[in-house]
């Protein structure tokens, strides 16, 4: 069953409050829709989903946040930080899908309400299947991941031969 927002467009609402925005709070592995207009900030320590589809805005919050789901699938924007501003907290997104799981197909998951405009050339790849644990923005669709400015490699300070057991780096 998915669960659509029965929100106003234009709102910001808090994941911890779903039972306002939502009706009620999604149960374990159930699939959410979160509509074009309105942003959610994902403020909870712990979310497990099925499918997340995103026509709107989800915002990692300030605070550790931990997203499971088997897909998801970001048509409008999904965001952690900005590049002024990065996200100091853990954004862990874990990807939960089965192989036995039904593939899924962007055409499917389209905002009818919006026909599926602006999909240009890549409209045409929209009606095929696509494995599950995907992590998966569309045409159109924004991922914003900033968080704090990290060295992502080094060199080593001498060289390592053969046999060696350890090396040494030339800044840790």
């Amino acid at each position: 069953m998915q669960m659509h927002s029965n929100q106003s467009t234009g709102q910001t609402v808090l994941w911890s409050e779903a039972d306002s925005w939502l009706g009620r709070t999604p149960k374990t592995g159930e699939d959410v829709v979160i509509p074009d207009g309105l942003t959610v900030v994902f403020d909870t320590s712990n979310i497990e989903l099925g499918n997340l589809v995103i026509h709107g805005k989800a915002v990692f919050g300030k605070t550790d946040v931990s997203l499971k789901a088997d897909n998801v699938v970001v048509f409008g924007e999904m965001s952690a930080g900005s590049e002024g501003s990065p996200h100091t907290h853990k954004a862990e997104i874990i990807l939960t899908g089965k192989a036995d799981d039904a593939d899924i197909v962007l055409a499917d998951l389209v905002d009818k309400q919006h026909g599926g405009m602006g999909m240009g050339e890549h409209g045409d790849h929209m009606g095929e299947s696509i494995d599950n644990k995907s992590l998966i923005v569309a045409p159109g669709g924004t991922l914003e991941l900033h968080g704090a400015k990290v060295d992502s490699w080094t060199q080593l300070s001498t060289t390592a031969n053969i046999g060696d057991t350890s090396i040494s780096l030339a800044s840790a």
